[in-house]
């Protein structure tokens, strides 16, 4: 294992991982249908950045927030120079009152309230506030679900978000509930007027979102929508047109329509879901065992990639370093980009290559 020297500031400027526990009421909101991806993702950051203020005990969350913009697009993942849209997105999240606990996982009554009660950007500084439900929330949780941000920042549709933070919310239970489609399409953000037919709302809203998250995670994320009769399999169902599959016609006597569906109930295959809670606990166990020591000098190598030596940096990144002219170079890699390594590795442990990557002590 080869330990050359990385440079020490490497580490101090790297970004961190982003976890988070989220308020479950607050996964499931109706903001009226006008919530952007980016608003989603800008909201989850307003809350990181609340909790860890309230860890380090370094001021007071109700007398306001105020870090460095720079710390708001580290957490969202953003590397664009568009200030005015960061500014514009920072300032809008005041305009929303939301309806929250829209499927009523937390049975404490939750208010309709403002998502922040104030927000700016101004010379290179973020400053907001939360209402006092908030606040609470922060300081309190009683429900809530674990959520890594990274992942949430590699999603782009916004209906998506909404169902990845509810499935990962309610996945622990022995069943996914069934909900009504009233119900979910307020989870999801969607007001009346939008979508109205199912099979539109299934085209434009549940297959994409549904595949998004699984392309990207691995999920094994299924569905079953019940009317009053039948309950019909995902696989049966085009999600092209968003009526039903040609296997499905068959399944129902050549029936070309869905019928008036009423629910829908979201499920886990045992399989992938298996598959993704090693895969976790696999990089689990390669930053333990690859974790670097600074302190020490010790920056272990994972693997040598075309003259490039892949490791970890103390966050538990991956990163490359490459010796050039000037000495030792690093190369940041991008979400996209340390997902497709990290899955390399994770294929190459399952080939056999268990003593050179990750094994399990």
């Amino acid at each position: 294992m080869d330990d050359k020297r990385v440079p020490a500031s490497h580490h101090s400027r790297k970004k961190k991982i982003h976890i988070i526990q989220k308020e479950s009421a607050l996964t499931a909101i109706y903001a009226s249908g006008n919530l952007t991806a980016s608003q989603k993702k800008v909201f989850n950051a307003f809350l990181y950045i609340g909790k860890n203020f309230i860890n380090s005990n370094i001021q007071g969350v109700e007398d306001g927030i105020t870090v460095p913009v720079a710390m708001l697009k580290n957490i969202i993942g953003d590397k664009s120079n568009n200030y005015t849209f960061l500014k514009k997105t920072v300032e809008s999240l005041q305009d929303f009152t939301v309806e929250t606990n829209v499927l009523g996982k937390d049975k404490q009554v939750w208010d309709r309230f403002s998502l922040v009660a104030g927000a700016t950007i101004k010379d290179g500084m973020l400053t907001y506030s939360f209402p006092h439900q908030i606040v609470e929330a922060l300081k309190n949780p009683k429900m809530y679900v674990t959520l890594d941000l990274d992942e949430i920042n590699r999603i782009e549709r916004k209906h998506a978000i909404s169902l990845y933070e509810i499935i990962e919310d309610f996945k622990k239970l022995p069943n996914l509930p069934k909900w009504s489609i009233d119900d979910f399409r307020r989870a999801l953000d969607i007001p009346e007027d939008r979508y109205k037919s199912f099979r539109d709302l299934h085209r434009r809203v549940i297959a994409p979102a549904v595949k998004e998250i699984n392309e990207k995670f691995g999920m094994g994320l299924e569905y079953i929508l019940y009317s009053n009769l039948l309950a019909i399999h995902s696989r049966e169902i085009d999600p092209e047109t968003g009526g039903l599959a040609e296997n499905g016609q068959e399944m129902m006597s050549k029936r070309k329509r869905l019928p008036r569906i009423t629910h829908i109930q979201f499920v886990l295959t045992k399989e992938k879901a298996q598959q993704r809670m090693e895969y976790k606990q696999f990089i689990q166990d390669m930053r333990q065992q690859y974790k670097p020591l600074p302190e020490e000098g010790h920056f272990p190598v994972i693997e040598t990639l075309d003259g490039k030596e892949l490791r970890l940096d103390a966050t538990g990144r991956l990163y490359f370093s490459i010796v050039g002219e000037h000495g030792m170079e690093i190369e940041e890699l991008t979400p996209e980009k340390s997902d497709r390594l990290w899955k390399e590795l994770w294929k190459k442990y399952l080939n056999g290559s268990k003593k050179e990557l990750g094994a399990r002590k």
